[in-house]
């Protein structure tokens, strides 16, 4: 084969360990490598002038090609898995890279099966489907007989009690509750591990839903003999479009573990805008506890920052210590991060920032 390199470049490239070879800008091989020969099940000298997507089933080399023609306009690296021609078994994987002017190649790459990772994860996929399946069936089955305990606590509220009694039953009630959120929390975190979890997007009124957040949590937090106060930006818009379920959740986590990690003092949520265009808003949110905190050495240990303490701890306090891994994937899922600032002793402060459309 020939090609536009001094004979020793020409050496190294053909006797690499690895499937390497270099395309000029059509797509066009000009040198590669024995790996990739073999790897193509092409010989060689055989493979000059071909171009990379001609080795790739039909339908695949259509869009590679696409692909092709615009990652050329704007000079771009390019990443493709596709099964080979007339092997569908066989996977490749294509990193593609653009080389440096005085380079004779304009873009060099290399392919690598990854026959056996795809089978991995499409093992681990329908491990994953079979228990969010699970998780889903086990959910209904909880929740049935749950929400006809939830129904005969309200009938029974209705009535004629002692005051004795009225505690009991609302004990019963709020754990009942309780349960109901761990369910939902354990469904949730299956649905967000499989890829499943999806996103709604609808118009909602930002400061009402706002206003039944804090109906919401003010008697919990003063059932602790804590203040839960709200702290709301003017400039919010009113109507925006978004996923007012998701981020109800994740302000419900958020808020919740302020109030649970809190002995005194209070807890605060924040909504702040940070940009306003007259098409899209970016707000803040933010919830600020006077709890236990963080030391910053678990501020450190990043796969700690979202568990608020010892887990020995969370057990004595209630929850199943999924919360904030179920808010974080939530807010990651609308293109957000939930970034937290802590002290132990003194406190924790989480927040994370959206973009809305106003309506």
């Amino acid at each position: 084969m020939t090609a536009p390199f001094p004979s020793e470049i020409q050496e190294f490239i053909s006797n690499q360990f690895v499937a390497l070879f270099t395309l000029d800008r059509e797509g066009r091989i000009t040198q590669a490598s024995h790996p990739f020969s073999s790897l193509v099940r092409v010989p060689v000298e055989e493979l000059e002038g071909q171009t990379f997507w001609s080795f790739l089933a039909d339908q695949e080399a259509k869009t590679v090609a696409a692909r092709w023609t615009k990652i050329v306009k704007r000079d771009l690296s390019f990443y493709h898995e596709a099964p080979l021609r007339g092997e569908p078994a066989c996977w490749l994987q294509f990193m593609i890279d653009p080389c440096p002017e005085n380079f004779s190649a304009p873009y060099v790459g290399v392919i690598n099966e990854i026959t056996s990772l795809r089978k991995s994860l499409l093992r681990a996929e329908e491990a994953n489907l079979a228990k969010l399946s699970f998780f889903s069936n086990m959910s209904y089955e909880l929740k049935t007989p749950l929400n006809a305990i939830l129904g005969t606590l309200e009938i029974l509220e209705a009535s004629m009690m002692e005051e004795d009694e009225a505690e009991l039953l609302n004990s019963g009630k709020t754990s009942a509750r309780r349960l109901s959120g761990m369910i939902n929390d354990v469904l949730d975190l299956a649905k967000i591990e499989s890829g499943k979890q999806e996103l709604e997007d609808a118009p909602f009124d930002l400061k009402r839903e706002l206003d039944e957040w804090v109906k919401k949590f003010s008697p919990e937090a003063s059932a602790r003999g804590l203040q839960f106060e709200i702290d709301l930006d003017e400039k919010i818009p009113a109507m925006v479009r978004g996923d007012v379920g998701r981020l109800g959740q994740v302000l419900s986590h958020l808020v919740g573990n302020g109030i649970k990690f809190t002995d005194k003092g209070s807890v605060t949520l924040t909504v702040k805008c940070l940009e306003m265009s007259p098409s899209e808003c970016s707000i803040e949110f933010s919830v600020q506890d006077s709890g236990i905190g963080m030391s910053e050495e678990e501020l450190r240990q990043s796969s700690r920052v979202f568990q608020q303490g010892e887990i020995a701890l969370q057990r004595k306090r209630g929850g199943l210590g999924v919360g904030l891994s179920i808010s974080k994937a939530f807010v990651e899922l609308m293109d957000g991060m939930l970034s937290c600032e802590s002290e132990a002793g003194v406190g924790s402060r989480f927040y994370f920032s959206l973009k809305f459309p106003i309506l």
